[in-house]
């Protein structure tokens, strides 16, 4: 639902913070199926998620 709405707003992407153990949301932000940049400082994984068209 949230890429969804983020495209229906024109934006090329999303960024999100998640510490590295939660596993559950990291499974979710996978099983979108789109680019995705996980680089993890700290405990924290950083990502970045590009929407395209």
């Amino acid at each position: 639902m949230l890429i969804r709405l983020a495209r229906e707003q024109g934006l090329k992407g999303l960024t999100a913070e998640v510490p590295a153990v939660n596993k559950f949301m990291m499974k979710i932000f996978e099983k979108a199926n789109l680019p995705l940049d996980a680089r993890l400082i700290d405990g924290v994984y950083h990502i970045t998620i590009l929407l395209g068209a």
